[in-house]
């Protein structure tokens, strides 16, 4: 059993965390460490969190040794999709043709705001 003690800052931090926080892998991280804080036995803690023992023994590692700080981190793996660099080039695309367009209507203030949105736009592909 890994021994661990909790300050008052440390345990308020976690209650505010297991509701507030936006992931919520993080939020049962926090919860668990809330019971591990209260004295409650690896496994109720287990059991009331839904997490293996294993499970548990990581979140107290990472809690000695990072704090609060380390529980937030959310480390698991995400496979790449092959459409990351297509969809990086068409946003970069638009994003310029965008910046030109702006660029455009900017350069000559004498043209009214209905003839520059009434103006077809033509995408270069």
């Amino acid at each position: 059993m890994i021994k661990i003690d909790f300050s008052e800052e440390e345990i308020e931090a976690l209650k505010h965390e297991r509701f507030y926080h936006p992931h919520p892998r993080v939020q049962r991280k926090m919860e668990a460490l809330l019971l591990k804080s209260q004295k409650t036995p690896h496994e109720q803690i287990c059991q009331i969190a839904g997490i293996s023992a294993n499970t548990l023994r990581s979140y107290l590692r990472a809690y000695v040794d990072g704090g609060i700080d380390k529980l937030k981190e959310i480390n698991f793996y995400r496979q790449k999709s092959e459409l990351v660099a297509h969809k990086k080039t068409k946003v970069m695309k638009h994003l310029k043709f965008g910046i030109c367009q702006f660029d455009r209507l900017t350069v000559n203030p004498n043209i009214s705001s209905a003839r520059m949105y009434n103006k077809p736009m033509v995408l270069n592909h």
